[in-house]
């Protein structure tokens, strides 16, 4: 294996079926007028470009007849997730305050109801956690390149202690 040759793991194509169909499709194309093999490296399969599949890319680019790729699904939930917390945040801001002053004001009190305390430290961790999040997605979490696998969004969220998706309405 020369090493100019740049190779993609299989491994890091997460597609549908019937992607996958239309993928294999091309790759056979690809692979019968020499312009892309298959080889196995460290035991796992990779796909490259070939001598004469670099020649063909060089002169489509000077040609710019090379289309734009879509967004890599990484990026794809890197700015799905970036976006949603940018638009929630400062809402995430005021609903913890309002909490908070809602739990100094129990405290403040002599006599009070169980249920009412419950109900605000519940409400406060909800709050607090989508807060954390949303915190992660805007100043921690770096924006994805195409060189390596992002870990996933639940692996980042074991990572922060987050078990439940708070984005979604029906977990508010």
């Amino acid at each position: 294996m020369s090493a100019e040759r740049r190779y993609l793991p299989t491994s890091r194509f997460a597609c549908s079926m019937s992607s996958a169909v239309r993928l294999r499709a091309v790759a056979y194309r690809l692979t019968a007028v020499g312009a892309v093999e298959c080889v196995t490296v460290h035991g796992e399969k990779v796909w490259g470009l070939t001598s004469s599949g670099r020649g063909r890319l060089a002169r489509a680019r000077r040609a710019g007849r090379v289309p734009a790729l879509p967004e890599a699904p990484q990026h794809r939930k890197w700015r799905e997730q970036h976006e949603a917390a940018a638009g929630q945040i400062t809402q995430l801001t005021a609903e913890l305050r309002g909490s908070a002053k809602q739990a100094q004001r129990l405290s403040g009190r002599k006599r009070g109801e169980a249920r009412d305390l419950i109900d605000v430290l519940l409400s406060l961790r909800r709050q607090c956690t989508r807060l954390a999040w949303a915190s992660h997605c805007l100043y921690e979490w770096a924006e994805p390149g195409d060189a390596h696998a992002d870990i996933d969004i639940a692996q980042r969220r074991r990572k922060l202690g987050v078990y439940v998706d708070y984005w979604r309405a029906d977990e508010r």
